[in-house]
This record gives C-alpha cells, sequence and structure tokens, in this order.
C-alpha cells in the first residue's frame, strides 16, 4: 500500500497538544530503531522522527528525555521491544550477575521526567493489517504518513517485502517493527482539558 508520492511528506512543527508515543525496537549488537508517532485532533498519525544509533540504555532514554523535552512534546508513552527484559542474560557471562536489564534503567529514567514505559505488542499480523488500512484509508484518505526526513524508514519500506510462505521479510525491518507496533498502542487524540474548563479569575 506504500506510496511515496502520498505517504512521504514534508516535515512541519508538531503542535504541542498532539499526543505523541515513542517506539524502540531493541537489539543487542545493531543499532537501537527509536521512531515518535503523534497523531492529530483528526485521527492522521505520522511517524516524525526517527534515531538509528548505537546507543547504552542510559543513552537512550536520555536520547528520548532530551528530544521530548527540547520540543515541547506530548509524549507520556514509550513502548519498547520485549527483548530489552531479557539482556541481562546476554551480558552476564562476561560482566558477573550484579546487572539490570535495559528495560529497567531505561523505565527509571524516563519516570524521572513523567514518561511510562512499556512492553510492545508482539501482534505482528494485526499491526501490518493496521499499516495496510490506515495507508489506504478510509475512501482513500490516507490516516498515516511519515516525513521525509526519516530516511530510515523509506529505507525499510522499500525493502519491506513478503517471503515465499507468505511472512513479512524480517531483514530491514526495524522501524518497520515499530510501525507496527506503534498501530497497536492504542494512540488517539485527547483534549489536554475539558472545553467547558473555567479559570478562576486572579
Amino acid at each position: 500500500k506504500w506510496n511515496k508520492e502520498r505517504h512521504w511528506i514534508e516535515p512541519f512543527e508538531i503542535p504541542t497538544d498532539w499526543p505523541v508515543v515513542c517506539m524502540i525496537d531493541f537489539h543487542l549488537v545493531k543499532p537501537h530503531a527509536i521512531s515518535f508517532h503523534a497523531v492529530n485532533p483528526q485521527g492522521i498519525k505520522f511517524i516524525f522522527k526517527e534515531i538509528w544509533e548505537n546507543l547504552s540504555p542510559e543513552e537512550t532514554a536520555d536520547a528520548i528525555i532530551r528530544y521530548v523535552s527540547g520540543n515541547a512534546l506530548r509524549c507520556e508513552l514509550v513502548q519498547i521491544d520485549p527483548l530489552s527484559k531479557g539482556d541481562t542474560a546476554y551480558m552476564k557471562n562476561r560482566m558477573g550477575d550484579d546487572l539490570r536489564d535495559s528495560y529497567s534503567i531505561i523505565e527509571e529514567r524516563l519516570a524521572e521526567h513523567g514518561i511510562m514505559l512499556e512492553v510492545a505488542s508482539k501482534d505482528k499480523d494485526s499491526g501490518i493489517r493496521n499499516i495496510e488500512a490506515a495507508l489506504e484509508g478510509p475512501n482513500g484518505l490516507a490516516t498515516y504518513y511519515v516525513f521525509n526526513t526519516c530516511e530510515r524508514h523509506l529505507f525499510e519500506v522499500l525493502r519491506w517485502v513478503y517471503d515465499d510462505e507468505g511472512k513479512p521479510s524480517k531483514e530491514n525491518d526495524h522501524f518497520m517493527e515499530n510501525w507496527y507496533r506503534a498501530t497497536l498502542a492504542g494512540l488517539k487524540y485527547e483534549p489536554l482539558r475539558p472545553k467547558s474548563h473555567v479559570f478562576d479569575e486572579v
């Protein structure tokens, strides 16, 4: 369903009232794939930022915190690959048993800034169907777009194909993993406060 002419758009400033979810595809040896998704009041969603870097757990959390705070984003939720909860098993033989998993480190650091960390869904089939439906859109109007500054997304989506068994390829799919999981994260627009709110007079 991907069409570069249709879904690959010029960037704009994300308004401070739009809800944002940050997705992390966690790796042990490859760069982490971190993406930011926003939704507007009409339910249209945008992938507007990507980070593709080798980062420690602390650096991962700090990169998210800096970007969220520096751009006044309404980001209250980060979701991460379940692999992050078991990465100590990979490291403890070389570094000893006194290790915390990456999930715990990132969770603690984000919580200090009011951002919640959750494990992302693994329902890949449903997530891919969601992407296809959003790219096509009801009545032909797409409901998901990607900023043209997210070059790794373009690289991956053009190579994300079904294999001979009808399954999505597992190669070059890191931001694609984030994308399908983001469709399952419950991202929707809600006003910051009721419109009927009356401020007290000073």
